[in-house]
């Protein structure tokens, strides 16, 4: 009680108020608190205790009347019918009030001990009182390595050393780029960013004196590039020692290392290649004995970046894409797959590219790109992953799939149901899909604190009758999926009670009906928040193998479903009874993971009766709901009742709302035997609604009773709480058919085998490495360049083909022309060697033959053959000449020469 508050010669009168989670003073339209309290009492800053002299208080809705003060030993009880609120007012003596106060700024004395005295009296008889006390209102002393403004390179230290004469150091903290780090925190120019980092270091000592200090520095790009030289992609070379060159380079000006490797690149044209589509239920399957096979004009559409592309779409499964690619033996002990895939999908949507790992069977994620927001619906997906443990049989298996979690497959169309199962139910002709809600089951499995003796008169039967009815109604309102928000038992600690529950579950569990539930308080003791036996019997290894499962957090005391039906994906996200901050955040971090899912969130406790917010649940709104756009369905029980609030939410600042949360209560365990079986049928329908765009029809229903909605008038009041409509168009919900298109796909084999290296290359110099004794044939080859501080690039995959060198050719020019001398005709023959060897030469014609020996290079080998005749016809001449040294063929030239006559 703040002094303040009491004033001298005044009573003082304190009250205790029964109120609820929503607000501090009793509220006729709620379930207030009820507690007991007991020893009122008013201690004095001297001391002194005082009791009550005159207590009052009142029951709701009555007047207060004067009651008698307790005994400290006797409790006094708060419920809403004897007692809300109670008053105790003390008398307080006037010489509780004689004190005496000085405020002493010490920040105006020095730093030490200092000395304080009290005198009480003003003659001889003076009582005084002296301590002594240390004044310390200086900071810590910080230092630190790190040098403001500087550059570094390599392994970065971040540490600081702090020291007080006063108090003593306390804490010293530190944040890196404004994330928590611990000290000392040990980086490197490689692991951080390109450019500037602030480092802030703080120091407090005991008293709470902070000191700071911040650091800049800088840190270059360490990672190089380069850029390939020949042969060029695609060219043509003689086998044997064939030349690669490449240029590296780096921002920095270092000195590189090159390594020449040997690689392999293929895409869906090559022969390596097998490309198939289908459709799944369970993103992460690995059994896709669905897929088709692409057709070969399928294949030439996905070969290449073109714009064509090859596309699979589903409104009920999830589209995939999936490829396998031969990679050589000798590639998969130290090799690794660099993949390349470009297409599209519809907007809101999430893809994935992973690999098939062979070890575990699982999907290892490469990559994954969301369509939400504006985002691009064209993009690409790429990563490179090691091929030992992705490849089995020779091949490595590629998928693209669209979307995470599960697809509930149709159990019936709108038109299939002719006789309802009730003839008050939702016409099966007006919605698409069923999702139910329970709650608050516990007195069910309590079952008045018997063990189940299987029969149909005790109270576990409503349980019982909830499961049978989802179970057998489950293809007739096409039923995907079972909401449960807590209080599963009665008494967390009565084994009978989960012994009761579990086999009602496990046959859920049996007809692989997707389900979640939650802990309520009284599964887990309330304030203990002992979550032991929910654990043992609904903790995540219960759960954790559904294909609807995505995550939990300690052992599921939350967790989150993924379900996608019929073109609408709901993220349903659970936390169970009394969350904190680890709590809070988690649900935070989940929900930024599925920006393209609707978000259900529920909940044991949440709204009040009235539709009032406790301080969990209000943070829940304000930290959880509030920030998050696609959070738009809010679920709960505990307190007995029903009722839907709706919240709008401006996320874009616009100053229009862009959504609307529905919060739902839902708790009927105040009506006879604990509830009387009623559960909550939620009826999405993507057509109807006012507008056309859907809605959610909400039935209240039970299956022991057979009957829609209670009569109980607390739960009509105010009506439409049992049965309304939610539209989608307040939702954001728009069903979407999922569309998937493969543009092209490349997958580069990055071999470990080296074929040249060069080290310390000047950054921006062509280098040259050898590759000898190529084979023919088609080869691959890729460079990796290196920097001085662990930066590397690893360049594209260049393919060449070898073929056998052609023999060399002699080089020689021939010339043979018929000429007149004295009116008869003689054939001029001249040869002159452009080689650069000396060669042996032989002329042959029709009117004689002659040999040269060892005509030098750029000399000539000349003769004239008469014809004895004054007219010649054309002919030709063959010339056949062979290096001197022996060394290569002989090669033979035939050169015409036309007729001629001699007049």
């Amino acid at each position: 009680m703040p002094v303040e508050r009491i004033v001298a010669g005044e009573d003082l009168t304190l009250g205790i108020y029964a109120g609820t989670k929503a607000w501090p003073e009793p509220d006729p339209d709620e379930n207030n608190d009820d507690f007991a309290a007991m020893n009122l009492r008013l201690a004095l800053p001297d001391g002194r205790v005082l009791r009550p002299d005159v207590c009052a208080g009142a029951g709701e809705g009555q007047e207060e009347t004067v009651r008698e003060c307790p005994d400290p030993t006797t409790r006094i009880g708060f419920n809403d019918a004897n007692q809300v609120y109670f008053t105790a007012t003390f008398a307080v003596p006037q010489d509780a009030f004689d004190s005496l106060a000085h405020t002493w700024d010490t920040s105006a004395v020095d730093d030490g001990e200092h000395t304080v005295s009290a005198t009480r009296g003003d003659g001889a008889g003076n009582e005084t009182v002296t301590r002594t006390v240390v004044v310390d209102n200086t900071a810590p002393e910080l230092t630190t390595d790190l040098v403001d403004g500087e550059t570094y390179r390599g392994t970065v230290t971040v540490d600081a050393q702090a020291s007080d004469a006063g108090s003593g150091v306390d804490t010293v903290t530190a944040t890196l780029d404004g994330e928590p780090v611990e000290l000392p925190h040990t980086t490197s120019s490689l692991d951080l960013a390109a450019g500037e980092h602030v480092v802030v270091l703080t120091a407090t000592d005991a008293l709470g004196n902070t000191a700071e200090r911040t650091v800049t520095f800088t840190t270059p790009d360490e990672v190089p590039d380069v850029e390939l030289g020949t042969p060029a992609d695609g060219a043509s070379v003689d086998a044997g020692d064939v030349t690669l060159s490449a240029t590296p380079s780096s921002a920095t000006g270092d000195d590189l290392d090159v390594e020449f490797r040997v690689g392999h690149s293929f895409d869906a044209a090559d022969p390596e290649v097998e490309a198939f589509a289908g459709t799944t239920t369970d993103a992460v399957s690995t059994v896709r004995d669905d897929r088709a096979a692409l057709s070969a004009e399928e294949v030439e559409r996905i070969t290449g970046t073109d714009g064509l592309s090859s596309e699979v779409s589903s409104d009920t499964a999830l589209p995939y894409q999936l490829f396998t690619v031969d990679v050589p033996e000798d590639a998969v002990a130290d090799g690794e797959a660099r993949i390349a895939w470009s297409g599209s999908a519809n907007a809101d949507a999430k893809v994935l590219l992973s690999v098939l790992d062979v070890a575990d069977g699982t999907w290892t994620e490469v990559d994954r790109h969301v369509t939400t927001d504006g985002a691009p619906t064209e993009f690409e997906l790429g990563g490179t992953v090691p091929l030992d443990g992705h490849v089995r049989d020779g091949e490595i298996t590629v998928l693209v799939q669209h979307s995470e979690g599960f697809a509930g497959t149709p159990r019936s169309e709108r038109a299939d149901v002719a006789t309802p199962y009730h003839p008050d139910a939702t016409p099966r002709s007006e919605y698409d899909f069923t999702i139910a809600w329970e709650s608050d089951t516990q007195y069910y499995n309590d079952n008045q604190g018997m063990p189940t003796d299987g029969s149909g008169d005790e109270w576990y039967s409503h349980q019982e009758a909830i499961h049978d009815f989802v179970l057998e109604a489950r293809d007739e309102v096409n039923l995907q999926y079972l909401v449960h928000t807590g209080d599963i038992v009665d008494d967390w600690d009565q084994e009978h009670q989960w012994l009761n529950a579990d086999p009602s579950y496990r046959k859920l569990d049996d007809a692989g009906l997707p389900y979640g539930v939650l802990a309520g308080n009284h599964d887990v003791g309330g304030a203990l928040a002992d979550y032991s036996q929910y654990s043992t019997y609904f903790g995540a290894d219960r759960f954790s193998g559904n294909p609807w499962w995505g995550g939990d957090i300690q052992d599921n005391r939350g967790h989150y479903d993924l379900v996608s039906v019929q073109g609408v994906d709901l993220l349903l996200l659970y936390m169970g009874w009394a969350p904190g901050d680890e709590q809070i955040a988690w649900m935070n971090e989940v929900i930024a993971k599925y920006p393209e899912r609707k978000v259900w969130i529920n909940l044991h406790e949440y709204m009040l009766t009235t539709g009032g917010l406790g301080p969990i649940p209000q943070r829940i709104l304000d930290e959880v709901v509030a920030p998050n756009p696609n959070v738009v369905l809010v679920s709960s029980g505990h307190y007995h009742d029903a009722f839907t609030r709706t919240d709008d939410f401006d996320d874009d600042g616009d100053g229009v709302a862009d959504r609307t949360v529905y919060s739902m209560l839902f708790d009927y365990q105040g009506l006879p035997e604990g509830g009387l079986g009623y559960l909550r049928l939620l009826h999405f329908d993507n057509e109807g609604g006012a507008d056309g765009t859907g809605r959610i029809v909400v039935r209240t229903y039970s299956p022991s009773l057979d009957v829609f909605d209670s009569d109980n008038a607390a739960l009509n009041d105010p009506p439409g709480m049992q049965d309304f409509e939610i539209p989608y168009a307040a939702l954001g919900i728009e069903p979407t058919t999922k569309r998937l298109a493969t543009d092209g796909l490349t997958v580069d084999v990055l071999t470990g085998e080296t074929v040249d290296t060069v080290s310390g290359v000047p950054s921006g110099t062509s280098v040259s490495g050898t590759w000898a004794d190529v084979e023919p044939g088609e080869h691959g080859w890729y460079v990796v360049v290196t920097g001085p501080h662990g930066g590397t690039v690893t360049s594209p995959v260049r393919t060449f083909t070898a073929g056998e060198p052609a023999d060399p050719s002699l080089l020689m020019d021939v010339t043979a022309e018929p000429r007149c001398l004295a009116g008869r005709v003689y054939l001029a023959v001249r040869v002159t060697n452009a080689d650069d060897a000396a060669l042996d030469v032989r002329f042959d014609t029709a009117y004689g033959a002659k040999d040269f020996a060892a005509v030098a290079p750029g000399r000539s080998a000349y003769t004239s053959f008469p014809t004895r005749s004054g007219t010649v016809e054309g002919g030709e001449v063959t010339v056949t000449a062979s290096a001197t040294d022996g060394a290569g063929p002989e090669e033979a030239v035939t050169v015409p020469f036309e007729g001629v006559a001699c007049g």
